[in-house]
């Protein structure tokens, strides 16, 4: 009996104390298991870091860019995930490990129901320069793009930008893998479709972030990463979530229309093959 007293004495005294000493660790929004809070929850886990890392939601929705500030100014929120851009990199540090292993950077058009064939000959960027894109006027895709001097006409709505498809107002609405069977589903009742021919690739990156000088933290997040990348667990968890995607798009067949992107860093790991996805390769 006194020795079952004493583990549950010995219990309660570690449980308070990892609590006292567990280091905070905030990311936006409210408590969630998507995929980033999965895969920050896993890389700062005890199984690849000595410290006692307590992920949480800061609890509040914001917009992205008041989010970053106060991880800047160590407001309350310390990490934080989202695309690569010079200028973001140049104002908070960013862990260079593509989480979504480039998967946002391929794209499924969304075309008029009238015009399915449009790119069933098209097959390279030049061609793909006689269509027009529809895009949100502020959005990285839309710079990507018109730097490889393709006609974008821009919106300031982006729901609006479904009608004006329908309306054929332009010739395409390019979408990521991830949301254009969900983009489809929700527009149903309009006059467009998802394109069965063609894949838009341009290299991107998708991050977590930590403010300038949180050291600490970032190099534990970049610790667990790269060992649960090595052990394996990382590609499950990605798979768990995105597997599904990959799959479908691969055995679609499509051909790919290659792109640059001008506005990824120097610094992006492109040259670390095994980090990216490839929808091309069976």
């Amino acid at each position: 009996m006194k020795l079952a007293k004493s583990f549950i004495t010995l219990w309660f005294a570690f449980s308070v104390f990892n609590n006292v000493y567990a280091i905070d660790v905030v990311y936006p929004g409210h408590e969630r298991d998507d995929y980033f809070v999965s895969v920050l929850r896993h890389a700062l886990s005890n199984k690849y870091n000595s410290e006692n890392y307590h992920v949480k939601a800061y609890g509040l929705d914001m917009p992205k860019g008041r989010a970053f500030d106060l991880m800047a100014s160590n407001k309350g929120m310390d990490v934080m995930f989202g695309g690569s851009t010079l200028e973001r990199e140049s104002k908070y540090m960013p862990i260079r490990f593509p989480l979504l292993k480039g998967l946002n950077g391929w794209r499924i058009p969304l075309v008029n129901k009238d015009n399915q064939s449009l790119f069933e000959n098209i097959t390279d960027v030049e061609k793909l320069n006689t269509v027009s894109a529809g895009l949100f006027h502020t959005w990285s895709d839309t710079r990507i793009l018109q730097s490889n001097n393709l006609l974008v006409i821009t919106g300031s709505d982006a729901e609006g930008l479904y009608y004006m498809l329908h309306k054929d107002r332009f010739d395409y609405f390019p979408r990521s893998v991830l949301e254009v069977i969900w983009d489809y589903k929700e527009h149903e009742h309009l006059n467009i479709t998802i394109d069965k021919h063609a894949l838009i690739h341009y290299p991107t990156a998708y991050y977590f972030y930590v403010r300038n000088g949180n050291y600490k933290l970032a190099q534990a997040i970049s610790k667990g990463l790269e060992l649960s990348f090595k052990d394996g667990s990382l590609e499950s968890l990605f798979n768990e979530f995105y597997g599904d995607v990959v799959s479908r798009v691969k055995n679609e067949k499509r051909h790919v229309i290659k792109l640059r992107n001008p506005f990824l860093s120097k610094e992006t790991p492109l040259a670390r093959k095994e980090l990216w996805v490839d929808l091309t390769a069976q």
